[in-house]
């Protein structure tokens, strides 16, 4: 069976070639840092594993998370991990504000939809954090769009997000893996590039009061002010948790936005990044942490396919699909049966190739431990090299 191309192949070629497609603001066009900074998105976007959500999967995952609690939330986060070190999921995000506008019905909201500007597909590119003093397990996802406002006759432009989301692997003790006061010191200090020593306690205060309102925004205000109205101080408490492992922070899009390098801060142009980040990114932390907790139960394997190898032209240059094996997950489940995929055993030779074992979650039977296996390469490379892609999916 033939893949059709991805969101991630039109990100591909549009980060090939940024002058026609992808979105870079006036300040940032030439600069040094922003050629380094689109080449690297370009790199790690072809080389990252890449997950694909089918429509009945975003409609599970999307239910889930607005039905949640925010105890059910905390419990999902904590199986929050990534299977891969570089990796990529995209979604339709028209199918997903289908489901929203359903659910809202259902549960008594209403759902604030415009969608004559709405991205039909939304991708995130998950890699390793930046040093930021958090001492555990963590990384950040980044989101692209298509914009959807580009004047009639011209191409949509790729864009980036200039903030990232950033998680911390939450331990079965939540307080023994969150975020410090000392971390939060250190990001002002770097922020406004002063010595930390310089850094008040109020300011301090003020920047985690700050931070918590971004991460309520980040779950979906609405669903937060839900979780309010039905036990206030149960929300407050999941909050504090939730915001001690969650951070929206600047992210490797921010050096298209504005000169990181010059050094020269721009209140202004900070507050117009904060806002229009937090409207990006609203709903979607609540979202992924659904995503990742149903990832990362057992999973089966369905079908063997084969990406599209047919060239497409994009943004003025013909583009060919990566060539990747293309395995359907079936989630969720309660007990893991691990099927190979049809003709897999067949090719002998694959076995021994070099390929990933995705990161997973390991039971031992004998004592009930939940141990996290780290994703690593197995196979020979010598052999050759086996790249896979992933197409979440949801059997009803």
């Amino acid at each position: 069976m033939t893949e059709r191309y991805h969101f991630a192949d039109d990100v591909i070629a549009a980060l090939n070639n940024p002058k026609r497609g992808f979105f870079v603001s006036e300040e940032a066009k030439g600069l040094p840092a922003t050629k380094s900074r689109v080449s690297q998105l370009y790199r790690s976007t072809r080389t990252a594993t890449r997950y694909v959500l089918d429509d009945n999967f975003i409609d599970l995952a999307q239910e889930a998370s607005m039905r949640a609690s925010i105890g059910d939330l905390l419990d999902q986060y904590k199986l929050v991990a990534r299977p891969d070190d570089l990796m990529w999921i995209e979604w339709d995000e028209i199918k997903r504000q289908k489901t929203v506008e359903r659910v809202s019905k259902e549960i008594g909201e209403e759902a604030d939809i415009d969608w004559s500007i709405l991205t039909p597909s939304v991708g995130y590119l998950f890699e390793d954090a930046p040093h930021t003093g958090y001492e555990g397990e963590a990384f950040i996802g980044t989101p692209f769009w298509l914009d959807q406002t580009s004047q009639k006759g011209q191409s949509n432009q790729l864009v980036v997000c200039p903030h990232s989301i950033f998680f911390a692997q939450m331990a079965e003790d939540p307080d023994e893996s969150a975020f410090s006061n000392s971390y939060i010191r250190r990001g002002i200090a770097d922020y406004f590039g002063m010595p930390e020593a310089n850094i008040s306690d109020e300011m301090v205060s003020e920047q985690a009061k700050k931070e918590a309102a971004q991460v309520a925004n980040g779950v979906g205000g609405w669903w937060y002010l839900r979780q309010q109205r039905e036990n206030a101080d149960a929300a407050g408490k999941g909050l504090y948790q939730l915001y001690r492992h969650l951070r929206i922070i600047q992210g490797p899009g921010i050096d298209v936005y504005v000169d990181v390098e010059g050094g020269q801060f721009n209140s202004g142009i900070a507050k117009n990044l904060d806002e229009a980040a937090g409207t990006m990114i609203n709903g979607d932390i609540r979202f992924l942490i659904t995503v990742f907790s149903m990832l990362n139960y057992d999973w089966v394997v369905k079908e063997n396919r084969q990406a599209d190898a047919q060239r497409k032209y994009r943004y003025g240059k013909f583009h060919k699909g990566n060539s990747h094996i293309v395995l359907s997950i079936d989630l969720p489940k309660f007990q893991g049966v691990t099927v190979m995929p049809k003709g897999f055993g067949a090719m002998n030779e694959s076995s021994r190739r070099q390929h990933s074992v995705r990161g997973h979650w390991r039971v031992y039977k004998k004592t009930g431990q939940r141990v996290w296996i780290s994703p690593h390469l197995r196979g020979d490379p010598k052999l050759g090299v086996i790249t896979k892609d992933y197409v979440l999916t949801h059997r009803r």
